[in-house]
């Protein structure tokens, strides 16, 4: 029972970076490159950031229960 509940909170917490991740990216205005003002590549960057290290965590707690 609790190494059930230990994967599940593993999975939400990769999965929280991920839809963060992907909801920044989608609030910005990511139409066409050219229309991109600063703030846009700088949102981008950061959701990039934060789906990157979603992947990390999935890989480090796939490793630990190993």
């Amino acid at each position: 029972m609790l190494q059930t509940l230990i994967i599940t909170a593993k999975l939400l917490i990769g999965l929280s970076f991920l839809i963060v991740g992907l909801y920044i990216i989608t609030i910005t205005n990511t139409l066409l490159d050219g229309s991109m003002t600063l703030q846009d590549m700088v949102a981008c960057a950061i959701g990039t950031i934060f789906i990157m290290f979603s992947i990390m965590l999935l890989i480090i707690f796939s490793k630990i229960n190993k």
